[in-house]
């Protein structure tokens, strides 16, 4: 993905539930970055759900899905 982002040392899973809520808002009312960012993920799919957006972002941070990012923020903070 051209829009790579790194997590933050602690990562917090209501903040990127955030994250992805924000990027699905922006992209339903047209931003442009937003269509950017989830175009380069999917660029074929015609209705955008917040599942897609979390997808995007996990995609992002270089995860496989949000499933695997998730997974990662729950053991960083258990570790």
């Amino acid at each position: 993905s051209p829009f790579r982002r790194a997590l933050p040392p602690h990562p917090d899973l209501t903040q990127q539930k955030k994250l992805a809520k924000d990027l699905l808002r922006a992209f339903q009312q047209g931003a442009d970055d937003a269509h950017a960012r989830v175009r380069a993920e999917l660029p074929d799919k015609t209705v955008i759900r917040l599942a897609d957006a979390q997808y995007v972002l996990a995609r992002e941070y270089g995860f496989a899905s949000w499933s695997e990012l998730v997974r990662t923020i729950e053991a960083s903070r258990s570790g």
